[in-house]
């Protein structure tokens, strides 16, 4: 009887915890925007953007170093958890100070200050954090658990304590419980394994690693000025219910910027074995099946949520957030060229072609920025949604001409071989919308488009068993 490979395994592990998890996220990102209204979620949102980078401090890219290093399999286990933990929790401090300092003089009432601190603290979990660990080594059916974890335990939590929109600390309060809970699971796999590491870490050895790990956190960081500053200007700019608005079609976005992990997290591993060890052939096949699995669900997704975006959003968050249609559709478009631009992110990374990444991505961050910074202010939502577009196309430009140097991966072909069924299941879907539920409707496109994927043969059967076995 064939044996399932190891890349497979991850991902159907990493794949069924995700959606698993991201069920659970949507469900209680959609209870917390009810519960507190526009407003509310708006400062809910506008501090978890702010500390996002703060997060990305903490991180300073050690865990794309520390997975790279772990997979090459040339240095002992106990030693890099220990420097790499060691040197978070350094970081944690050094963000949490900052946090304080830079806390105390926005121009936010009171209330806003103590939530961005609470928020802060779920920093020394993330520092904490050594999924990368068993991202290495190729056992993420422990990092599925986390990702379970750490999104179930606030989510219960939220729907028994969160009763009215005064109380926006529970969320932060709720999301630290998780994170904590979490990383009690992975150190306990490691003293199951029996993988001991001591802190502490030298001057020196904490600057080597700073360095190593510097080009992954500039990048990390500009990648996240693509991500969220149009939340952050609006959150300054505009008035938070408006921001409210934008943020529950963005954090659909989110969720299925998320599902991209289920993909690469596992792949990436053997992305950086492969080019390690010089097989070309089993790069090119690799990163070819990437692509496929990309364009098959990207554009069913993009198109099924064009389609029904209104209905969507309404059934998410309520008559409330209606107006929040008209970006989620242009939100919609730009999740296309981010999943088709990550492709060629993880593959320049995976090369050591990492100052190429950050080269590219420094380049769009400016001009998203410096865009969301003239037009978001005065023209709102509609311009911020819009600007994502513009950088991510820049974006997947430049990555696609920087890693063909090393693969050419064929993306194009794969997306408009996917584009055919979509239209067939976007076109049924549009004539039955407002005269069948919303939920049987998507549960029908997924069914439609997976048929016509199959009859059509552009995905075949024996592909997905290749792939697997």
């Amino acid at each position: 009887m064939p044996i399932i490979n190891k890349v497979a395994k991850n991902v159907i592990s990493v794949g069924l915890s995700s959606v698993f998890a991201q069920f659970l996220t949507f469900l209680t990102i959609a209870y917390i925007a009810r519960v507190v209204g526009k407003e509310g979620f708006g400062s809910i949102n506008l501090a978890q953007a702010i500390i996002t980078y703060f997060s990305i401090l903490t991180l300073f890219g050690l865990q794309t170093h520390g997975v790279r290093e772990v997979s090459k399999g040339n240095i002992s286990h106990s030693l890099i958890l220990g420097e790499i933990i060691s040197a978070r929790l350094f970081l944690f401090a050094a963000a949490y100070v900052l946090l304080v300092g830079l806390t105390l003089l926005m121009p936010k009432d009171f209330s806003f200050k103590v939530l961005m601190l609470v928020y802060g603290l779920t920093l020394l979990p993330t520092a904490l954090n050594i999924d990368w660990f068993y991202s290495g080594i190729e056992e993420m059916q422990h990092n599925a658990v986390y990702n379970v974890l750490r999104n179930a335990v606030p989510f219960f939590m939220l729907v028994v304590f969160l009763k009215q929109d005064g109380q926006l600390y529970y969320v932060p309060l709720a999301t630290l419980a998780g994170l904590l809970m979490a990383a009690g699971y992975q150190y306990s796999i490691l003293k199951e394994k029996n993988i001991r590491f001591q802190l502490g870490l030298t001057r020196n050895e904490l600057r080597r690693y700073l360095g190593l790990s510097f080009p992954f956190f500039i990048s990390g960081l500009l990648a996240m000025v693509n991500i969220n500053i149009d939340r952050i200007v609006i959150g300054f700019s505009r008035t938070e219910a408006e921001l409210g608005l934008y943020s529950a079609a963005y954090n659909i976005i989110l969720f299925l910027t998320n599902v991209v992990a289920i993909i690469f997290v596992p792949v990436f591993p053997r992305l950086v074995k492969h080019h390690h060890e010089q097989n070309q052939e089993s790069l090119t096949r690799l990163t070819a099946t990437v692509a496929k699995f990309i364009a098959l669900f990207i554009i069913p997704v993009a198109v099924g949520g064009i389609v029904l975006a209104q209905e969507i959003i309404i059934l998410l968050y309520g008559q409330e957030y209606a107006p929040a249609a008209g970006p989620f559709v242009i939100l919609l478009l730009f999740s296309v060229l981010l999943f088709t631009r990550e492709i060629f992110g993880y593959q320049l990374n995976a090369w050591h072609l990492e100052k190429s990444y950050l080269k590219i991505i420094g380049l769009s961050s400016m001009v998203n920025l410096a865009l969301n910074l003239i037009f978001t202010p005065r023209y709102g939502i509609y311009i911020a949604a819009s600007i994502n577009l513009i950088s991510e196309t820049l974006n997947l430009i430049l990555m696609r001409q920087a890693a063909s140097r090393v693969v050419k991966t064929p993306v194009v072909s794969h997306m408009l071989k996917a584009v055919f069924p979509a239209a067939l299941m976007g076109g049924v879907l549009y004539l039955l919308r407002g005269l069948v539920p919303v939920l049987i409707l998507i549960v029908l496109g997924i069914v439609m488009y997976a048929a016509a994927a199959v009859l059509l043969r552009i995905v075949k059967l024996e592909e997905i068993k290749t792939s697997l076995f």
